[in-house]
């Protein structure tokens, strides 16, 4: 999803000041928004129930989850 924000931003251009913060995160949702890919990946969601179960328990990951010990594999 970074890479579809970065693709937004021209060679030699000056970025949207907002749109740079707001991708300094690893809200996945939040990228999901401003990458731009949200309706396709909406319309992908309808089509394929794997991904929609995918999707819900990668959703609400955080970066500090990665250092807990207590998470099932």
């Amino acid at each position: 999803m970074k890479a579809c924000i970065a693709k937004q931003i021209k060679e030699h251009d000056f970025p949207d000041k907002q749109l740079v913060l707001d991708s300094y995160t690893h809200n996945l949702e939040q990228l999901l928004r401003i990458s731009g890919v949200k309706p396709q990946f909406d319309s992908r969601m309808k089509a394929d129930k794997a991904l929609e179960v995918n999707w819900t328990t990668v959703k609400d990951w955080t970066e500090a989850a990665r250092y807990d010990n207590n998470v099932p594999e």
